[in-house]
């Protein structure tokens, strides 16, 4: 009985506890970014719903994971890395204006290939230059 009397009890303590905790929001998927979440910058405009998918594809066009540019507080800029990652965006989307008509044409992999930092040279010709006699 007295087992019983201790697990109903210990019951409404947990119920009762959970219903004080602080209850996150939900993510609205179609609120921009910038109001969604903390410090965007550049993405504002950007729908909820697709940020994250951009984050990834960053994270792919780069070959890298979150932490490469975020610190713990996702919304810090200690990183250096982050605040490059704003200037190569803005960088991006001039290019895309200017020559593209808008059109999202240059991304991060083209440059990126999968590599934390841009590639520059072409990969060496497959089997070596040949010789000329």
């Amino acid at each position: 009985m007295k087992i019983r009397v201790t697990l109903l009890a210990l019951t409404f303590g947990i119920l009762a506890f959970s219903q004080d905790a602080p209850k996150k929001s939900k993510m609205d998927p179609n609120k921009p970014a910038g109001e969604q979440f903390k410090n965007v910058q550049i993405l504002k405009e950007v729908p909820s719903g697709q940020f994250i998918g951009y984050m990834r594809a960053f994270n792919a066009s780069l070959g890298v994971e979150c932490t490469f540019c975020h610190a713990q507080d996702r919304s810090s800029d200690e990183k250096e890395e982050k605040l490059m990652a704003r200037k190569m965006l803005t960088m991006t989307h001039d290019i895309n204006e200017k020559f593209f008509a808008g059109k999202m044409e240059v991304r991060c992999f083209t440059c990126h290939k999968g590599a934390s930092h841009p590639v520059s040279e072409a990969p060496a010709a497959a089997g070596g230059a040949e010789k000329k006699n």
